[in-house]
């Protein structure tokens, strides 16, 4: 796992009143967005934020892969101190521990509902701005809990109540299944 010795002094202020980051900071930005640019890591997060904690066993059903695959890419994402697991008899349980993964989720949805890929015909503002006035700011609920005095606090989903909704999806069904 890799972790800052010394805290950088604005930590903790907002993006835009922040230095321009440095080519160090900005080669471990990467490194990051590295670990979450895969589909499947993506889809086992996203799983995690919406049950809290589940074993390789259901993360395999949930995403239709053997647990094998699942447990690799599990594997990198506990490395990189995004998940920890606990073991409990045979099974091993995985839960997000960075309360910033839910919020960088919820912020990367909101920017693929807000601009979707291709070229926007009015623009993105104006995409934007339609979806603002239609649902409301999509990143509303995205709180900022990351870096925050209450970091160290478990971490608490943000769901949208159309997310809500769809809770029983093939998780609940491999749950009800195993029951």
């Amino acid at each position: 796992m890799v972790t800052l010795d010394v805290i950088p002094p604005d930590a903790t202020e907002p993006v835009h009143t922040r230095a321009l980051i440095s080519l160090d900071e900005a080669g471990r930005l990467a490194r990051l967005f590295k670990i979450f640019a895969n589909e499947t890591r993506l889809r086992l997060l996203h799983a995690l934020v919406r049950d809290e904690e589940l074993c390789v066993g259901d993360l395999a059903d949930a995403l239709s892969m053997k647990p094998q695959a699942v447990s690799n890419q599990l594997q990198r994402l506990v490395n990189r101190g995004i998940l920890a697991s606990r073991r409990d008899g045979t099974s091993i349980y995985y839960h997000i521990v960075d309360p910033c993964v839910p919020v960088l989720l919820e912020r990367g949805l909101c920017l693929t509902e807000c601009c979707p890929e291709g070229p926007a015909e009015n623009g993105v503002s104006e995409n934007i701005e339609k979806k603002s006035e239609a649902t409301g700011d999509c990143c509303t609920e995205a709180k900022d809990v990351c870096c925050s005095e209450s970091s160290s606090a478990p971490v608490q989903a943000t769901k949208s109540k159309s997310r809500r909704k769809k809770a029983t999806g093939k998780i609940a069904q491999s749950k009800r299944r195993r029951s």
